[in-house]
C-alpha cells in the first residue's frame, strides 16, 4: 500500500511539472524587406556559421552542419544503436519565409540521429541556449537585411557627364 502511495504522488508531481511547460511556439520574427534579400542574407549568415545548405525551396531553407565530437558521441550512446556508428549526428537549422507584408521568418534548430533501424530520425531542439541562438540569429538576419533593403532602395548618385 505504501509503494501504490508512493508511485501516486511522484506521478502527480510528474505530471504536475509537465503539465506546467508550454510550448512558446515557432520562434519568429517579422522583417521589412523583400524575400530575396532576406533569403540571401539568411544564406550567407548560415555559411559564415559553419553549415552547408542541405535543401532549399521557394520558401524554406535547411542548413546541416555535423555535430561536435562530444556532442555526436553522446548522442550515439544514448539515442542510437552501436550498429549504426558510421551514420554522421548533423545539426539543422531550418528558415520558413512567408511571402507577406511585412515578411515573417521562422526558425527551428533540430538534431538528426540515426533510429533503431539506422534511418535518419529530426527532432526538435527547444528551449534554453537553443532558443536563446535563434532569437539571435534571427535578429542579426533581421538587421542585415534591413540594412541591405534600405541600400537598395537608394538612388544612386547620377554619374558626372563628361
Amino acid at each position: 500500500m505504501k509503494y501504490v502511495v508512493t508511485t501516486l504522488i511522484i506521478l502527480t508531481l510528474t505530471m504536475t511539472v509537465f503539465a506546467k511547460a508550454k510550448d512558446k511556439g515557432p520562434i519568429q520574427t517579422t522583417i521589412a524587406a523583400p524575400a530575396e534579400i532576406v533569403k540571401a542574407v539568411a544564406v550567407a549568415r548560415a555559411i559564415k556559421d559553419g553549415y552547408t545548405i542541405a535543401s532549399e525551396g521557394q520558401y524554406q531553407v535547411v542548413f546541416a552542419r555535423n555535430a561536435s565530437m562530444g556532442h555526436s558521441m553522446l548522442v550515439q550512446a544514448f539515442a542510437s544503436p552501436a550498429a549504426c556508428g558510421a551514420f554522421p549526428v548533423r545539426n539543422l537549422l531550418t528558415l520558413v519565409f512567408a511571402p507577406a507584408s511585412p515578411l515573417t521568418v521562422v526558425g527551428r534548430y533540430e538534431i538528426e540521429f540515426p533510429s533503431a533501424l539506422c534511418q535518419p530520425v529530426r527532432e526538435e531542439v527547444k528551449g534554453g541556449k537553443a532558443e536563446k541562438q535563434m532569437e539571435q540569429l534571427l535578429a542579426d538576419i533581421k538587421a542585415d537585411a534591413e540594412k541591405a533593403a534600405t541600400s537598395a532602395q537608394r538612388p544612386q548618385a547620377e554619374a558626372p557627364k563628361q
